[in-house]
């Protein structure tokens, strides 16, 4: 019974803050970036990234032990069907994702700095490939409890 609860409790801690962490990724880079081309908005970036932090460590954590819950913590069985690799291969392109919203949180500040001139491949394509890895991420854990079945 415990068991059960626990199963459940970690199930939508994940799917909620997975949810949350795209659309907060979704917002700052589709909605926020254009509207903020002069500015005025960066205060609410350190406001986001407070949870953003927070929401993908919980992600990342929660599905871990979630694999684990639902593997009954045999790493064989993971490694020994297709359903096991899909998982791996989603849950590896969150790991970038992660990196990055860590790394520029503590080597950078997040406000938006005028007048200083960035590389046009930088300020256009990372973004991008950052909602692209965690889109393919969503998507495959999304395909993957929809159509595969716990081994």
């Amino acid at each position: 019974m415990y068991y059960n609860i626990l199963d459940f409790l970690i199930t939508y801690i994940h799917l909620f803050s997975s949810f949350l962490w795209w659309g907060l990724t979704f917002f700052v880079i589709f909605i926020l970036g254009p509207v903020n081309k002069k500015g005025f908005y960066s205060s609410i970036l350190p406001r986001i990234h407070q949870f953003v932090i927070p929401l993908s460590t919980i992600s990342i954590l929660s599905g871990i032990v979630l694999t684990f819950i639902n593997i009954d913590f045999d790493l064989n069985r993971l490694f020994s069907s297709m359903w096991g690799y899909m998982l791996i291969v989603g849950g590896l392109f969150s790991i970038p994702v992660y990196f990055i919203v860590i790394f520029r949180s503590k080597n950078r500040n997040v406000r938006i700095q005028l007048n200083k001139k960035k590389s046009p491949q930088y300020n256009t394509l990372l973004p991008y490939l950052v909602f692209l890895f965690l889109s393919i991420t969503m998507s495959l854990m999304i395909f993957i409890t929809q159509w595969f079945f716990i081994p």
